[in-house]
């Protein structure tokens, strides 16, 4: 299983960051887990401190990108109230999908397949 630790500010400076280090989770699996699909990829966001909507904008390619890929998304959510806030908002919009709206906010644990 592979996932990314998304910490600090997701915005328009730092979203890039988020696409390449969802490629790089992919490319740095054993290549028999690339072979398989199904996986979970975990979304670590419980060191994110802001949120903006460039963010949100990464989170759902990064959602895509997981999918296309045949893997089911699993979010950790953020501790940090904006984060939550905005996730909240994005998700009763539509604008990101229920994998997003977790409730209480997790703590991180280790992504398993």
């Amino acid at each position: 299983a592979q996932g990314v630790v998304v910490s600090g500010e997701l915005d328009l400076a730092s979203a890039p960051r988020l696409e390449a280090a969802v490629c790089a989770a992919y490319q740095a699996a054993h290549p028999l887990d690339r072979l398989l699909s199904g996986c979970r990829f975990l979304l670590d966001l419980s060191e994110l401190t802001f949120l903006d909507s460039d963010g949100i904008s990464a989170l759902h390619a990064a959602h895509l990108e997981v999918e296309q890929r045949g893997d089911q998304l699993h979010v950790a959510g953020p501790t940090a109230s904006g984060p939550q806030r905005l996730l909240a908002l994005a998700v009763a919009n539509g604008w990101l999908g229920r994998e997003f709206a977790r409730g209480e906010p997790t703590r991180r644990t280790a992504p398993t397949g």
